[in-house]
């Protein structure tokens, strides 16, 4: 019996020596193999033979140790070593590399999230991030606004090409220098229609109907006809955007008033209750003019705010009409210059953009108001011929004060905020954005100048790269140069990871001895940081699997001597028959 347990012995160690071959060769196969962990085989004796427990000592005997043969060895356990592996540089955006502890989560075709180390993930058809035989990469989602999600894991996207995004504009940086040196701004540019009044010989009042209001040098036909008249003024030498009014049959002179000022972007003490009046007065007139349009002895007459960038000009091509009927016609109401406006002025034209990405043109002109011994006030006027108001053709959208200190420092501005109305249109409403006039300085050079230095809006834009942070959110780049998010990786940990049970294919599920997954962000509840445009190499010690290839050599050589001499003392054994 002896002789066949050493030969049984032997053989545990051959197998032994067999796992050891076959777990050194697994190491040394998927030494290429990116966030491959290598195993090591743990043995363990097999159960033992008690020939004698022993025996304590006594007062004549000094006791004896325990009598035990061992029946070899067996696998006890073969664990992978989770050990960091290198990490290297990638060109590829979606390739990922854990330092530290933690799984990236995916998802099989069965709907069952397993665990991986290895971060080599590429985009399918329907733009997912899914690993190299197909699983999905879970993580949180973003909404229809770019807003990451925390409920619940999804397959995370990445629609390069397909994804689009405009972001309004929130601020614009002006710069320049408005000088102290020019003329205040206390002169309103004054223009004035020919002598009107109603059909029949009737003077012209605020109530007479549009339809009735003819050119008394001209004769008796009418003016106006029903249909649409569009107004294109010009302000400071430079084009207004064309405005619209529906005349109708009870449209009036007021009507027709308050449209001029609105499309010529005149700003009245309404807009600003500290907007100034002109102090000088028409020649043969007494008394302020207060901005705005009037009526004044059968003439409209328009009174723009103070200084020449605001200058309202009426050519006698500004007003046409496009009856009811569909034909063309230029009604001209003989409007003349009465006064030419004085202040130094700057004008500055600019595109913002509103949330669905529209541009939207936005002029910005500022005027001397006053200068004094220590300070130097200029006041902004913003116009945008995109606004649409809920009612009437109002351009102006803003206004307000800028303060310059004596070594033409800017100080502060009363106002700097422009809100374009958007109504009835689909994008948001208001566009609201702030002017930051710092850059804006108060120095006495020969002329005024201000321009938009720059503003964070932008047009519509096509996702063309992401990257993947530390944190583990992707950003998306447009073409407009917007970034936005696209969600964000989410990784797990085990307590136990070698309790995990391997799938293949870099895959590993949980197990009954791994723990229940602890999921987090990177950087977060001991999971290790996520390194984008890198790959976790294989762990695989190449020489110590060599070195242990050779043991398992020895070892399985020796186990086989031993049973060749178990063999040979039963072949002399049956020899004593002879």
């Amino acid at each position: 019996m002896g002789l066949a347990s050493a030969m049984t012995t032997a053989l545990t160690g051959m197998q032994a020596a067999e796992t050891q071959v076959d777990v050194a060769g697994n190491n040394l196969a998927n030494s290429q193999t990116v966030g491959f962990k290598e195993s090591d085989p743990e043995f363990v004796t097999q159960f033992l033979q008690t020939l004698s427990l022993g025996s304590g000592p006594s007062s004549t005997d000094g006791g004896t140790n325990p009598r035990q043969v061992g029946f070899g060895t067996r696998v006890g356990a073969i664990s992978p070593d989770f050990t960091q592996g290198t990490v290297q540089i990638s060109s590829t955006p979606s390739d990922l590399a854990i330092q530290g502890k933690g799984f990236f989560i995916v998802q099989n075709s069965d709907g069952e999230q397993l665990y991986t180390r290895n971060g080599q993930f590429k985009t399918n058809a329907s733009n997912e991030l899914v690993t190299l035989t197909g699983e999905r990469l879970l993580g949180y989602g973003v909404d229809d606004n770019f807003e990451i999600q925390q409920t619940s894991l999804v397959p995370l996207t990445i629609p390069l090409g397909t994804a689009m995004v405009a972001r309004p504009t929130e601020n614009v940086v002006m710069q320049g220098v408005l000088t102290p040196a020019g003329d205040p701004a206390t002169t309103a540019g004054v223009t004035q229609t020919a002598s009107l009044g109603a059909a029949g010989g009737g003077p012209l009042t605020t109530a007479t109907l549009l339809t009735d209001v003819v050119d008394t040098s001209q004769g008796p036909t009418p003016l106006f006809d029903l249909g649409t008249l569009q107004f294109s003024p010009s302000k400071g030498d430079r084009s207004l955007p064309p405005r619209s009014l529906t005349i109708t049959a009870t449209s009036t002179v007021q009507d027709l008033m308050d449209f001029i000022q609105q499309a010529s972007g005149i700003q009245t003490t309404a807009d600003d209750p500290l907007m100034p009046t002109s102090v000088d007065n028409i020649p043969t007139e007494s008394g302020t003019l207060s901005p705005g349009v009037v009526l004044q002895n059968g003439q409209i007459r328009i009174v723009s705010n103070n200084g020449t960038g605001n200058a309202i000009a009426v050519d006698p091509g500004a007003f046409r009409l496009t009856t009811s009927t569909g034909s063309l016609q230029a009604p001209s109401l003989g409007f003349t210059s009465l006064q030419d406006p004085v202040g130094e002025s700057a004008v500055s034209d600019f595109l913002a953009y509103d949330s669905l990405g529209t541009a939207v043109n936005v002029r910005v002109t500022a005027v001397l108001e006053s200068v004094s011994d220590n300070q130097t006030v200029y006041r902004w006027f913003a116009d945008s011929g995109d606004n649409s108001p809920a009612s009437g053709a109002g351009v102006s959208v803003g206004t307000g004060l800028l303060t310059f200190d004596g070594e033409g420092k800017f100080v502060s501005a009363s106002n700097d905020t422009a809100s374009v109305q958007r109504l009835g249109i689909p994008p948001l409403d208001p566009l609201a954005f702030k002017l930051d006039f710092s850059q804006v300085s108060g120095l006495a050079t020969p002329t005024s100048s201000l321009s938009a230095a720059r503003q964070d809006g932008s047009p519509p834009g096509t996702l063309t790269s992401y990257l993947i942070g530390e944190d583990g959110i992707i950003r998306g780049v447009f073409t407009n140069g917007v970034t936005r998010d696209l969600g964000q990786i989410r990784l797990a940990r085990f307590a136990n990871p070698e309790g995990l049970v391997q799938r293949g294919e870099n895959m590993f599920a949980q197990g009954l001895n791994s723990g229940l997954p602890i999921e987090g962000d990177p950087n977060t509840n001991g999971i290790g940081s996520l390194i984008g445009g890198a790959i976790e190499l294989s762990n695989t010690d190449i020489g110590k699997n060599l070195i242990e290839l050779v043991l398992a050599t020895t070892q399985y050589r020796g186990n086989a001597r031993v049973i060749s001499t178990a063999q040979q003392m039963l072949d002399e054994l049956m020899n004593l028959r002879r």
